[in-house]
């Protein structure tokens, strides 16, 4: 199980204190690399000790060499590209200083569980590839403006780096995850087979993105400019999957690794516990998409307002009181609710399902269903032509269903040659008003009978059928 949060990037997460040291705070670095300064805590001495332990390079422009071993901030690189070629498989790189360098680097394909922590103040440029086998990538605060072109399909994480100009291409798949930066990139390409991207909490402007098929884009706190989009957007800034009222729930949400609790949980009860998630607590929001989850919102943090989904029209609504989520309501969503004014053509439209209809087709119920649909007006009145031909017994067979012609015809004619009479055809004489309204005459030398279609029109059908032969028998309908 992946944990996307920052306290997870572990002991390269406590470098803060020393992101950004002046020279006298260098010259307390003794000669094994380890800190000598009263203003650091003995918890972050050990935590960077431990990356020298694990694997760890780093890099300072201001004091650093090329050609030191990298191994400990007395003997740091200089160069962003040489600490990112020298970091092994599952290392840490972690880069010092205030200034801007430029790189022209690409992964190898043996290096993946990478994260790099970064100063603040530190800003990388040029371009950045990933390439596929570079599985886990992470990178910690700091600045870019690069070109990064991931083609690794694996995980890449961003956790409040300012990609404020940078340019993003996501070409196979995996997932991806914009955490925090303060200003937007210059664009995003989501290319290749598809896959995940998480954009939250990205301010600064709206971000630029092209959408491929197969790619699903989650946004929370985000605003896009979509240029083309053949995937699929989920804004979940504040929508909830769920109300996660006890541990139970909770351990099944963040065990499941597929994409089916996916979205922002609400936790209802005291003393909740996520592994890597400290201090969570009663009112907190946790964000989670395939196998990661992260804290999304504090309870302080988290909009004054939050939903969730009941059905497709309705929703309900939780509001932030002092100290909890209170005020539970339902409501209809606008997009569904008449009585609102501004928003009744598209309610109307939506209700009706109106963008499957063909233009000039008419609301009208149903006479087979009951329901309301869409149907072509009438054009008009025209014969259509049932049955024309010889009836011999139980081979008499209408080309429409009784509830086709109940649906589509105001009347139907059966017109028999003059073989026939009345007595001949011994057809019961009902009333025009009864159940089985018809009416018979002779018009020329034939003999015709004129009836509305009904349900009980199947008795008139079932007589025909009966008449042991009739030569010329033509059904017509209009």
């Amino acid at each position: 199980m992946g944990i996307l949060n920052k306290n997870s990037g572990g002991d390269a997460n406590k470098i803060d204190k020393i992101t950004n040291p002046n020279v006298n705070d260098l010259a307390k670095i003794n000669s094994n690399g380890e800190i000598e300064n009263s203003n650091i805590q003995a918890d972050d001495v050990v935590a960077i000790n431990n990356l020298k332990a694990n694997s760890a390079v780093f890099v300072n422009s201001l004091i650093g060499n090329d050609n030191n071993n990298g191994l400990s901030l007395a003997s740091p690189f200089e160069t962003v590209g040489k600490g990112l070629t020298e970091v092994t498989n599952s290392g840490n790189v972690v880069i010092l200083g205030s200034d801007t360098q430029s790189i022209n680097h690409t992964f190898t394909s043996s290096q993946n569980s990478i994260k790099a922590s970064i100063s603040d103040a530190f800003k990388i440029s040029g371009t950045l590839n990933l390439v596929n086998g570079n599985t886990s990538m992470e990178f910690y605060n700091g600045k870019t403006n690069a070109t990064i072109n991931d083609d690794s399909a694996g995980t890449f994480y961003m956790n409040n780096v300012n990609i404020g100009g940078a340019t993003l291409n996501f070409s196979r798949g995996g997932y991806k995850v914009i955490r925090g930066s303060v200003s937007a990139p210059s664009l995003i390409n989501l290319t290749g087979s598809g896959g995940t991207l998480i954009l939250e909490n990205v301010s600064g402007g709206v971000i630029p993105i092209n959408i491929g098929a197969g790619w699903t884009v989650y946004v929370v706190n985000s605003l896009l400019a979509i240029g083309t989009n053949s995937g699929i957007v989920v804004d979940r800034s504040s929508t909830l999957t769920s109300i996660v009222s006890n541990q139970t729930a909770l351990n099944v949400i963040t065990a499941t690794t597929n994409n089916t609790l996916d979205g922002l949980h609400l936790i209802n009860f005291s003393s909740p516990s996520v592994t890597g998630l400290t201090g969570l607590k009663k009112g907190d929001i946790i964000y989670k998409v395939g196998q990661f989850h992260f804290l999304s919102y504090t309870f302080e943090s988290a909009p004054d307002v939050v939903s969730k989904a009941l059905s497709a029209t309705t929703r309900e609504i939780y509001y932030k009181d002092v100290d909890q989520w209170s005020s539970v309501e339902s409501k209809m969503d606008k997009s569904a609710n008449l009585s609102d004014v501004g928003n009744r053509q598209t309610a109307l439209n939506n209700l009706s399902d109106v963008s499957s209809a063909s233009n000039g087709q008419v609301l009208t119920k149903d006479s087979t269903t009951g329901n309301v649909i869409f149907k072509a007006p009438p054009t008009g009145r025209t014969f259509d032509t049932l049955f024309n031909g010889s009836v011999s017994g139980s081979s008499f067979s209408l080309s429409k269903t009784l509830a086709q012609i109940i649906a589509d015809y105001d009347f139907i004619i059966f017109d028999f040659n003059t073989n026939y009479s009345r007595s001949t055809l011994a057809i019961p004489t009902l009333s025009l008003t009864t159940s089985a309204p018809y009416e018979m005459g002779k018009y020329d030398t034939r003999y015709v009978v004129v009836t509305t279609p009904s349900s009980a029109s199947s008795a008139l059908f079932t007589y025909v059928t009966s008449i042991v032969t009739v030569s010329d028998l033509c059904v017509v309908a209009y």
